[in-house]
């Protein structure tokens, strides 16, 4: 899989985990196993850092997957519009 010769600059952990999360669903999509792997578990790292920030006891979970593994509109929207 090619690089990017520029990136834009990355200020913060949040924009950090946009631009992960954006490559690890090209490399799926490209079927990049490895590199999948390798994103995933950057991607988990940063997600983890965020939840103790706000949840250090780890009490609150994001519940916006459905039993059937796909996402929760009504949950998602009420994510994004609070």
């Amino acid at each position: 899989m090619a690089q990017e010769a520029t990136m834009d600059r990355i200020t913060d952990d949040y924009e950090l985990a946009a631009v992960v999360a954006v490559r690890l669903r090209d490399a799926r999509a490209a079927g990049d196993i490895e590199h999948s792997r390798r994103l995933a578990a950057a991607l988990h790292a940063l997600t983890e850092r965020f939840v103790h920030e706000v949840d250090p006891a780890g009490t609150t979970a994001a519940l916006l997957p459905h039993m059937n593994e796909q996402l929760d509109p009504v949950a998602v929207a009420r994510l994004l519009n609070p």
